[in-house]
């Protein structure tokens, strides 16, 4: 059996995403309007733009698909593979960016929700997802725990959840 869903970034998401973009753009354009006599100014915030938005094309997460052996977390570019077997539990999550988590390093937006997080209670996770709403916790049996988020995420956690019943 395989499920896919995918993820839909939330309005708060969108939004950032669309300011940072505007602002990053501003900053490419009045810097070469400006700054056309100091080329290592250019050079930074263009550098400092091609960074920020491979980071995000990166780790942006497009879609969760499982099957009978793993989870696979689809990405803008590559993909995150979590065998069946390495993981310990699931249930459903609703992280609260910025209210009672800490972005420890990773995006609070910028193209999703995705990068390393420390919230009261859970402990230190790795997030990729959309929409708060649609999220679940995993953990590992090797300690790492994941959030991850997609539409209908439902399924995705009942299929898990028979798939670590029936291996104990």
């Amino acid at each position: 059996m395989e499920i896919t869903r995918q993820v839909k970034w939330s309005k708060e998401s969108v939004f950032i995403t669309i300011v940072a973009i505007d602002i990053l753009l501003i900053c490419l354009v009045g810097c070469l309007f400006f700054c056309r006599q100091n080329m290592a100014v250019i050079l930074t915030i263009c550098s400092a733009t091609a960074v920020i938005a491979l980071a995000a094309f990166y780790y942006s997460p497009v879609a969760i698909e499982v099957n009978d052996e793993a989870l696979v977390v689809k990405k803008r570019i590559g993909t995150r593979t979590i065998t069946l077997s390495s993981i310990e539990s699931v249930a459903a999550f609703t992280p609260i960016p910025m209210l009672r988590n800490q972005r420890v390093c990773g995006s609070g937006g910028l193209a999703g929700y995705w990068g390393w997080f420390k919230e009261p209670g859970v402990g230190t996770y790795f997030a990729y997802y959309g929409n708060n709403a649609d999220c679940f916790l995993l953990r590992l049996k090797n300690g790492r725990q994941y959030v991850l988020g997609c539409q209908d995420s439902e399924p995705v956690i009942v299929y898990l959840s028979e798939h670590i019943a029936n291996k104990q």
